[in-house]
């Protein structure tokens, strides 16, 4: 497979992995009622198919995420494979948050409809199913430091390329810093929905060029002959 090739697939799957993404999340935020733990039940018990599709769709889109990881880690490791491999830690580590966090999801369904929870009231029922959720919502967020990191470390690997232009390296460092902010959670919050629109659109124009214009692959080949040779 070509490096242009790789380049244009990695950004389609991107495109795949932010729509699924996104479309899970949607749906199961559209089923909680903010500090109402009986409407909340009351909504993912009525909702339960879309519920279930909103899982579905996590887990499809953590896929994607990994393919994504594949072709990045092949495409930026002529330019310096310690931070290609370090990029690709964090990819790992915030796919599996992402995919982890669909378990909340589930054990929210399980506390509302398991025969084996009878000894425990409806409203505690209610009350640990809407936990779990809000536990979910913590998990996203811890994920989303390490997409953070994950945008510094593509960054600096595309400022330090010769097949991209130098704005991509700028924008995706900057994307980055956008979510580490979740460090602090008051300061993340202070900033929605501006943490979460700026970044998402400066990533989803990196990918856009990506799958439409690839990299330049006379450049990329000499670059990874020039590592060749010093390996």
């Amino acid at each position: 497979m070509t490096a242009i090739s790789k380049a244009r697939i990695a950004g389609l799957f991107f495109l795949l992995y932010a729509a699924t993404g996104a479309a899970g999340y949607s749906i199961s935020q559209s089923l909680i009622v903010d500090h109402d733990a009986a409407a909340t039940a009351a909504h993912l018990l009525a909702g339960e198919t879309m519920f279930r599709f909103a899982i579905a769709a996590n887990l499809v889109s953590a896929a994607c995420y990994l393919v994504v990881g594949a072709l990045l880690y092949d495409l930026f490791r002529p330019v310096d494979r310690t931070a290609a491999r370090l990029a690709i830690y964090f990819l790992l580590i915030s796919c599996a948050m992402g995919a982890f966090d669909s378990l909340f999801q589930y054990a929210a369904l399980d506390v509302l409809k398991g025969d084996y929870l009878g000894d425990f009231s409806a409203s505690q029922r209610h009350a640990l199913a809407l936990l779990f959720l809000t536990e979910n919502i913590r998990l996203l967020d811890m994920g989303l430091i390490f997409f953070g990191l994950l945008w510094i470390a593509i960054g600096y690997l595309a400022l330090r390329s010769t097949f991209l232009p130098r704005i991509v390296g700028a924008i995706a460092l900057f994307d980055g810093l956008w979510y580490v902010t979740h460090l602090y959670r008051p300061l993340a919050l202070a900033l929605l929905p501006y943490v979460i629109v700026i970044p998402g659109i400066g990533s989803m124009a990196i990918m856009l060029w990506l799958a439409i214009k690839g990299v330049d692959a006379q450049r990329w080949s000499e670059q990874a002959s020039a590592a060749r040779s010093r390996a």
